[in-house]
């Protein structure tokens, strides 16, 4: 069947959803073009991210489809109508209360009275939706007068049209009404690269566009020439700007001042890019709110896109969180056109760990990228990093006066002083007026202004809907104006509460600036959940007559509310002397108000809870500001999980992560007793536990929430037995002490920190937990000697499985610190040689473990070549210590220690001078350990594909290979080329391989090597020679292993940056050795 022209006319738009109760899939055919997918959604247990989206709109089939599968067919007979009509309102229930916001418009067409979704369903959806927010095409004298139909268009919800919709789209477009219908352009979105242009992919596009802005080439264009006046205003306009998909057009016209801290940020910049190399970690932009990080960012951006020679994504705070699948997917298609480098730059003001995590991922899926975040400043901020002062120097006040003179404003003497004592950005727009010869208001009375503003618009142009019945009466009789009667009611019900009474609109305006005060915009839905959708009508009209409170849209169509900047919201919150518990308690309303979606993610509600507590929470920069009520915020975060569709394990990992803060600080301070803290501990435990079951089968991009989980549960496990050691008197030792409790309560410990890191690469947080419940334990001195040592082997064994070049700053700054706590402790406890030899005598592996650890020096997170052998040799000698898991683990870094001077994969481009006996050691310590620990999987696969590869058994090597590079989706060093293929005596070997195959874009192939029998792959740029085709010989080359296999490589000379470290024995000296 043909899509019929009116179809086509309407199908054009750019919806944000679609309803339908045809039952053919024709209305599906339309919608779908180059710039639109579709998701038919015909179940109401399938919700999806993104309800609103343009780019991947959903199609509700409220009664089905003949095309979809036979679950979903639609209802042949009555029984099955009844049971799809009940889906069908199911479905129909999610337009007022998810996808049309106060912005939105309900736009109906084709329906009838005697349509499946009657007039009675109709009007239940319709009665949620505000004034003139539904309109009704083609209808007739029928439709109109139904009773229901007719009562809402007399309460003024549903405006009738005669004319059907196409007519009426065509002749808006005739008017010029209707000039652009397209959200998302059919046409091309291009990036340049010197002189190539290159067409975006469309799913590609949208997913970046979900997050961030990719700088196409049209972003780029000079802008149109503009009167004084009309650059003044947009001068304006851009500082007031919160959202930064309005910075590009001031940027473009040279608005945009520069700080001196920029030309320090762009070199910085310059470089990595040039450099090309991987590994740099993020370069960071820090500083205090209003300095400008912003605006410099997203200049940063803009100047290095219009080189045209790399892609650049800018991604701004208050976007939804980046996808680091998507980026990687972008970043691989752009080397796939040839562009060199990705430029990423996320204004995120995040933790720095934050930027680490994405770097890693990038690198370890081997992209080359350059990373610039933002962060506030702090002391201990990982290089590289560039601050941004809030005030500006002599030099640089000339030039932003002269800057400012080129716009035609002129800032007086007696105002310097303002951008002076001020953060610069703040204070200009303060200091600016409207328009010329205007006088601008200070920020106190432009907020007594907007309440005002908002109260008399909502009198003159929205109805009044009074709470109660008695209410109503006494307003029809026109006893009371709404305002009067709303604060006599709120003084009748809070008699006894003398606080300031905030009606909807003035509540609306103050939840948001106390959220900007922590630089999170508020979801528009979150927003007037929070107030109540009906005591605020007609928003986008009263919103429209202040600029205070400021409306931001992201690419899937979500809106979110925020001030106009950071500062302003904290100078205006402090005006109002808004105390600490009075903040809490406004965003612990908002947060009980979140619905997550059915995603492992939760949603953008979800994320903004995420995104807040990263600021007041126990991780922020105001932890100890908000201490107190973490109990309070955990209520309410435990109120909106526990009323949603589908609990969001997010939201449970909060709410866990706060109660056991709060027992924290209450055990600092002593402002709870310790029944009080293990009640809320055991509440976090039952928190903790139903996540984790929930996620019990997590697919793989949740696996990150569930060892989340798991670190907090061992947490709340390490808290309570922190708790049991501090019940008796005055937080002493409980007497008797109750070991068998003690003992179980540890070994749980043990088990969950064993779990978490069995299922993700990032160990550190489980190993971390362990060490700090150990040296708990130590300091109490309650442990049996033998019990100790367990403990300390087991601390011991797992911080040697960390790789700490994976680590951020911060972390191997505490990882280093745990490592010295613990070699301390095991000073301490005083495991004297003759004890241990005492243990040996038994055969005991825990013995041969510490004895061996020691001597060789490793429990100093050091090394010594004549200690590592006699620790190698003394293992040997004890037949056990081969089936103990940790002896094991020990084993492997002995061995590497002893035949390279290294740990294993601790370097790049070592030569292995191993013997054929000593490759089959390798081979069978590396089996003997993958039978016995499932922590060391990674090690393992690695080990036996070297092994393997030098036993030449080729077939079985490049399986282990493939094997090794399941295991290191999230490594760091997962495309660092660790070792060289090398013959016995630690010469690398030269190959002579010829090309076997290039890929489309001729950037890497597959070469032939005849001494092995197979094809082994190469990258075009390694092997500057002639123009590479199939057949062509290469220059001698290394076979070079990492964790993805091996890879061909130029045989370089030793001493070359790039080229192969000899390795040969004897075992380099202390001075040449390194450990990692």
């Amino acid at each position: 069947m043909a899509v019929p022209a009116w179809l086509r006319v309407v199908a054009e738009l750019p919806w944000n959803g679609v309803l339908s109760t045809a039952i053919d899939s024709l209305l599906i055919r339309a919608l779908r073009n180059e710039w639109r997918e579709v998701q038919p959604v015909a179940s109401s247990m399938l919700r999806l991210p993104s309800p609103r989206s343009a780019a991947r709109v959903q199609s509700l089939l409220l009664f089905g489809d003949a095309d979809q599968p036979p679950e979903y067919q639609p209802p042949t007979n009555r029984r099955e109508f009844s049971v799809r009509r009940a889906e069908a309102r199911a479905l129909a229930k999610r337009l007022p209360d998810e996808m049309i916001t106060p912005r939105g418009v309900l736009v109906i067409e084709a329906w009838s009275i005697d349509d499946w979704f009657d007039s009675d369903d109709l009007y239940g959806i319709l009665h949620g939706l505000g004034q003139a927010q539904a309109h009704l095409f083609s209808a007739t004298e029928v439709e109109l007068e139904d009773e229901l139909i007719a009562a809402a268009v007399n309460e003024k919800v549903l405006v009738p049209h005669e004319e059907d919709l196409a007519t009426y789209i065509e002749e808006a477009k005739k008017r010029g009404r209707l000039s652009a219908p397209q959200r998302f352009s059919p046409g091309r979105h291009q990036i340049q690269c010197g002189h190539e242009l290159h067409d975006v992919p469309r799913d590609r596009w949208n997913a970046v566009s979900s997050f961030g802005q990719l700088m196409e080439v049209d972003l780029l264009a000079s802008p149109p020439v503009q009167s004084e006046e009309r650059r003044y205003l947009t001068f304006r306009e851009f500082l007031g700007a919160t959202d930064p998909s309005s910075f590009w057009t001031a940027i473009n016209s040279g608005l945009a001042f520069q700080r001196d801290y920029e030309t320090q940020l762009r070199s910085l910049v310059g470089r990595s890019l040039e450099g090309r190399s991987q590994g740099d970690p993020p370069i960071l932009l820090t500083g205090q709110t209003g300095t400008g990080k912003t605006v410099a960012l997203a200049s940063l951006a803009f100047s290095v896109a219009k080189e045209r020679k790399y892609a650049v994504i800018h991604i701004p705070r208050r976007a939804s969180r980046p996808s680091y699948e998507v980026i990687d997917d972008f970043c691989a298609w752009a080397e796939e056109i040839s562009i060199p480098v990705t430029l990423l730059v996320w204004d995120g003001m995040l933790d720095p760990d934050e930027y680490s995590r994405l770097k890693k991922y990038l690198d370890s899926r081997g992209r080359r990228t350059v990373l610039v975040g933002s962060c506030y400043f702090r002391k201990d901020l990982p290089k590289p990093s560039v601050t941004a002062p809030a005030s500006l120097r002599q030099k640089e006040m000339q030039r932003f006066e002269r800057h400012l003179d080129g716009i035609g404003v002129q800032i007086h003497a007696r105002d310097r002083k303002i951008l002076k004592d001020n953060t610069f950005l703040s204070a200009l727009y303060r200091l600016l007026p409207d328009s010329r010869g205007a006088v601008s208001k200070g920020l106190v009375l432009e907020l007594r202004h907007t309440e005002s503003t908002l109260t008399r618009a909502a009198r003159t142009e929205a109805d009044y809907e009074p709470p109660t019945a008695m209410a109503a009466a006494l307003y029809a009789a026109g006893l009371l104006d709404e305002l009067a009667l709303a604060l006599r009611e709120v003084e009748e019900e809070q008699e006894e509460d003398k606080s300031f009474y905030r009606g909807p609109y003035e509540k609306l305006i103050h939840t948001v600036l106390i959220a900007s005060r922590h630089g999170q915009p508020v979801p528009l839905d979150l927003a007037l959940r929070v107030v109540g959708r009906d005591g605020v009508r007609n928003l986008p009209q009263l919103l429209s007559k202040i600029d205070l409170v400021q409306w931001g849209e992201d690419q899937n169509g979500n809106y979110n509310l925020s001030a106009r900047n950071e500062l302003e919201a904290t100078v205006l919150i402090e005006a109002e002397r808004t105390t600490n518990q009075a903040e809490i308690e406004t965003l612990a309303d908002v947060l009980s108000c979140i619905r997550p979606d059915t995603t492992a993610f939760g949603g953008g509600e979800v994320q903004f809870a995420v995104d807040l507590l990263s600021r007041i929470g126990p991780q922020g920069d105001e932890d100890q500001r908000y201490a107190e009520h973490y109990l309070r915020i955990a209520n309410a975060i435990a109120d909106a999980n526990s009323s949603a569709f589908s609990p969001s394990p997010r939201l449970a990992l909060l709410e866990t992560n706060l109660c056991r803060e709060w027992v924290k600080f209450t055990q600092r301070t002593q402002t709870a007793n310790s029944a009080e803290r293990n009640e809320v501990l055991c509440r976090a435990e039952e928190v903790v536990d139903e996540a984790l079951e929930q996620t019990r089968t997590a697919h793989r991009g949740a696996r990150g929430i569930r060892s989340n989980l798991l670190v907090e549960q061992a947490s709340v496990a390490g808290s309570q037995l922190y708790e049991l050691l501090r019940s008796g008197p005055d937080n002493s030792l409980p007497s008797p002490i109750p070991m068998e409790t003690v003992t179980v309560m540890l070994e749980r410990v043990i088990r969950i920190t064993s779990d978490a890191m069995r299922g993700d690469q990032d160990k550190y947080y489980s190993v971390d937990v362990l060490c700090w419940v150990a040296l708990e334990l130590f300091n109490q001195k309650i442990l049996p000697e033998e019990q100790a040592a367990n403990l300390i082997a087991e601390c011991f064994s797992r911080l040697l499985l960390i790789e700490v070049s994976d680590l951020s700053p911060k972390q191997e700054a505490k990882y280093n610190a745990r490592f010295s706590d613990i070699a301390r402790t095991a000073d301490k406890t005083k495991i004297a040689d003759e004890k241990l030899q005492q243990l040996a005598d038994g055969d005991e592996p825990l013995a041969a473990y510490l004895y061996a650890l020691r001597i060789s020096g490793l429990i100093r997170n050091t090394t010594d070549p004549d200690g590592v052998r006699e620790a190698l040799a003394y293992l040997h000698a004890h037949p056990t210590a081969k089936d103990d898991r940790r002896c094991l683990r020990l084993l492997v870094d002995l061995f590497w220690l002893d035949k390279t001077g290294y740990r294993f994969m601790a370097e790049e481009r070592l030569t292995l001078p191993l013997t054929k006996q000593q490759w089959v050691e390798c081979l069978d310590l590396a089996n003997r350990l993958r039978a016995e620990d499932e922590l060391s999987a990674l090690r393992v696969e690695f080990m036996r594909a070297l092994a393997l590869f030098h036993l030449r058994e080729f077939a079985s090597a490049f399986d282990a290979f493939r094997d090794a590079e399941r295991e290191s989706q999230s490594s760091r060093r997962r495309i660092v080329n660790v070792y060289l293929a090398s013959d016995s005596s630690g010469m690398p070997r030269k190959f002579r391989p010829v090309v076997q195959h290039l890929d489309p874009d001729r950037r890497k192939g597959r070469c032939w090597v005849g001494e092995l029998s197979r094809a082994v792959p190469f990258q075009s740029a390694d092997f500057k020679t002639e123009e590479l085709q199939e057949g062509l010989a290469l220059p001698e080359a290394y076979v070079a292993f990492n964790l993805r296999g091996p890879i061909l490589e130029p045989a370089r000379s030793p001493g070359n940056r790039r080229g192969p470290k000899i390795i040969s024995r004897p075992m380099p000296t202390n001075g040449e050795r390194g450990v990692s």
